[in-house]
């Protein structure tokens, strides 16, 4: 009998070890981009389903976002591709090296969902002579109020509104930026300020804050 009831209890524990057991990992954002970032490819293992999961009904009335396509900023005359960006392999958030196109930082959110979409791009070609402008050149000419659109895959246009413009050094810490997550916002980075040739990077960042409007 007091077998029984001593093996009954290490089940009891055992189980409520297993429930009541969990990792917390904080949500830690990438350091702020540099002039020539690459991105790193990541291999993940597959995972084989156990059951197959029904398909959710979307109401009609909810709006399903796709990825990036385009970005339109008019004040500034861009209007350029997107492409989905990862990380480099310093942990830094990779931009193309096309200085033309911009890069969107797919680990994070989409545009017009509600989270903090990020989307960088050079300012120009950095010490390579002679510089050529890049698309995001003049972003530090925005000002709040100034429109900006987001054209994603399914042609659907996405209009957001500046509500601010910062200045950041380039190492400085920008949790802010990828984190804040109380409405839709799309926040856009480039280069900015003096080139440093030890670092082989400018030494400020120019942030665009804007959100989603209706």
């Amino acid at each position: 009998m007091y077998k029984k009831i001593l093996s009954s209890a290490i089940i009891l524990i055992i189980i409520f070890s297993f429930v009541f057991s969990g990792h917390h990992k904080a949500l830690m954002a990438p350091v702020l981009p540099e002039a020539g970032s690459v991105i790193r490819e990541e291999k993940k293992a597959a995972i084989s389903p156990i059951a197959k999961a029904e398909p959710v009904k979307t109401p009609a009335s909810v709006v399903t976002r796709q990825a990036p396509n385009r970005l339109v900023i008019p004040r500034i005359g861009v209007d350029a591709p997107v492409r989905a960006m990862g990380l480099t392999r310093d942990g830094k958030m990779a931009v193309p090296s096309n200085y033309r196109e911009i890069g969107w930082y797919k680990p994070g959110t989409l545009p017009g969902e509600k989270g903090s979409a990020v989307m960088g791009a050079h300012v120009d070609s950095g010490e390579y002579s002679p510089r050529i402008a890049g698309v995001f050149k003049h972003l530090h000419l925005l000002a709040v109020g100034d429109s900006l659109y987001v054209i994603d895959n399914a042609g659907q246009k996405i209009r957001f509104e500046v509500t601010e413009v910062s200045f950041y050094r380039y190492n400085d810490p920008a949790s802010e930026v990828f984190n804040r997550n109380d409405t839709a916002r799309l926040n856009l980075i480039t280069c900015f300020g003096k080139w440093l040739e030890d670092k082989n990077t400018y030494d400020q960042r120019v942030i665009v804050f804007a959100e989603a409007r209706s």
